[in-house]
């Protein structure tokens, strides 16, 4: 059983048979032309060995039955199947005119449902509003230029010199700001003299004391004139 989704086939007409006779026909004819001219071939050569032989009148019959296969069955056999070669042409022909024609009548049909579709879809209605649509973009756009023509002519409406005071003014601040920092950070830097020489003694009384005496000296409190000596003596 074929299968539900094969190719439906094609019901067999009379030019199908026709034409398969003709080719069936052709090719039984140039089988039979074959196989004489094999004929041919064999009685020559048994009309060689028979005269090699000393056969005369054998030869002779093998001559005389070689010469009949060729001139009578032969070419008649060869005749016969050049004509139906011409025919089998023609028809190659036909057929070649006919799927040309067929294509022709699909290619028409398909072209023929396009242009039913375009027609349904109203070609001309379907270019007017695309022109109405472009012209409505158009328009849209001309006045969102528009628009910012006005904000970029409003921006162009400050001063440009009062900004550039602002800005003058903003720098001037911020370097006196600078400055005031800078200031104080030197004040934080200057030494006090006395503050200075006092811390200076208290670091040399602290450096006596962390010198090691003999045992049986007793060390006395020592005020900053005498560290101060008693360092020096050390060095």
């Amino acid at each position: 059983f074929a299968a539900r989704r094969a190719q439906r086939v094609q019901p067999v007409t009379e030019a199908d048979r026709g034409a398969f006779h003709v080719v069936s026909t052709r090719d039984t004819i140039a089988r039979q032309v074959t196989a004489l001219e094999s004929r041919v071939l064999e009685l020559d050569l048994k009309a060689r060995n028979a005269v090699v032989r000393k056969l005369r009148t054998q030869a002779l019959g093998y001559l005389r039955l070689k010469r009949h296969v060729e001139s009578d069955v032969l070419a008649r056999r060869q005749q016969a199947l050049d004509n139906i070669e011409r025919i089998v042409l023609k028809l190659q022909q036909a057929a070649s005119d006919v799927q040309l024609l067929q294509a022709f009548k699909s290619g028409t049909c398909a072209l023929k449902g396009l242009n039913q579709e375009a027609e349904d879809m109203h070609a001309e209605r379907v270019f007017d509003d695309w022109a109405d649509q472009a012209l409505r973009a158009d328009e849209i756009q001309a006045v969102m230029d528009d628009g910012a023509a006005v904000v970029a002519d409003g921006m162009q409406d400050v001063d440009d010199d009062a900004l550039e005071a602002e800005l003058e003014a903003l720098l001037a601040a911020d370097e006196q700001k600078e400055a005031a920092a800078s200031d104080k950070q030197k004040e934080s830097n200057v030494v006090v003299p006395g503050k200075q020489e006092t811390a200076d003694e208290d670091m040399l009384a602290n450096a006596f004391n962390k010198v090691t005496l003999s045992p049986d000296h007793t060390p006395s409190e020592p005020n900053a004139a005498e560290a101060k000596e008693r360092i020096a003596m050390l060095e």
